[in-house]
């Protein structure tokens, strides 16, 4: 037992600045993912449940978008190994995703699932730093966390005061659609305050009960606000409008007319939806995952060190 925690203690300590941005792209080294059985499983099955959740998205037929946590697979992959896996994870979700649907190959599409696996890896590695360290203060992660949630519910609200105190009159479809674009205000902003409420609640409850885990909470809430805020917010609209144009030469007959809150009021709705559920799906899967990964990586390395460290401990 005191040998293994000689070794583990080893494991820890200073490392030059080239070990450290290796640890940086690559959180599981000196474990090497592709010669361990158990680490390419966890990736494949990660890979796969990515692919089988694309089809179990719930679709709002008055936006014509589709609510989906398809891409929480992906973030545990680049949160557990790194934003360079993430981010290779994410061009080969992508890929067999525009092959599995049928779809058209559209760059600006083709980028999301890649940045989301690197941002997952950033958060990932970050939050580990804030973890390891002894003199952490979870006051700097509450504020931390705080500033992104203010962001991303100012950017809603932003959407819906601003830009609809332009009059903009939806030509709704349906009965449906009427009643939705006509009250869409309070509805959004509904979403929007039960969003801000379930977070606080729920760091609340992490800083009151489980006070070893709040850096972890308060780190995937944040990734996942800012990656509504980065995919949704900022890429969607662009993209919607430009994929249009691929198609048909031509910018989007509803941008042209409504201008970009057509696209954006359908996101602010969408997202304060989806958000608490990613999060909750998160804060589940990825302390069991990490748990399940630090052990193998542990055993690996012990086994490639054994020898060496009992010969140095003998002497």
């Amino acid at each position: 037992m005191m040998v293994r925690d000689k070794q583990e203690s080893s494991f820890v300590t200073k490392k030059p600045l080239s070990q450290k941005w290796k640890g940086f792209l690559f959180p599981l080294s000196p474990l090497r993912v592709f010669s361990n059985i158990s680490s390419i499983t966890i990736f494949a099955v990660l890979i796969a449940l990515r692919m089988i959740l694309q089809l179990t998205s719930i679709y709002i037929p008055v936006f014509s978008l589709s609510i989906s946590v398809s891409w929480t697979p992906l973030i545990i992959i680049g949160w557990i190994y790194g934003p360079i896996f993430g981010l290779v994870a994410g061009v080969v979700t992508d890929t067999l995703g525009v092959l599995m649907s049928g779809s058209v190959w559209f760059w600006m599409y083709a980028i999301q699932e890649p940045i989301v696996g690197f941002l997952a890896g950033l958060f990932g590695y970050f939050c580990s730093i804030r973890m390891q360290s002894k003199k952490s203060n979870k006051a700097f992660d509450w504020l931390f966390f705080e500033l992104i949630i203010c962001i991303f519910s100012a950017v809603c609200v932003y959407v819906l005061i601003e830009e609809t105190s332009k009059n903009v009159s939806f030509e709704g479809k349906s009965k449906l659609e009427d009643f939705f674009f006509k009250y869409s205000i309070w509805i959004i902003l509904s979403c929007i305050l039960f969003f801000f409420t379930f977070v606080q609640i729920l760091m609340f409850v992490f800083w009151k009960k489980f006070r070893n885990n709040f850096v972890t909470c308060a780190w995937i809430v944040t990734l996942v606000c800012i990656l509504s805020i980065t995919i949704s917010f900022l890429l969607g609209p662009i993209s919607a409008n430009e994929y249009y144009k691929y198609l048909y030469n031509q910018d989007s007959p509803y941008f042209v007319k409504y201008g970009i809150i057509f696209y954006l009021i359908p996101r602010a709705f969408k997202e304060s939806i989806k958000a608490p559920l990613q999060a909750t799906i998160l804060l589940i899967v990825i302390p069991i995952a990490n748990h399940y990964i630090n052990e193998i990586k542990m055993h690996k390395v012990l086994k490639w060190t054994k020898v060496e460290k009992l010969k140095t401990n003998s002497y």
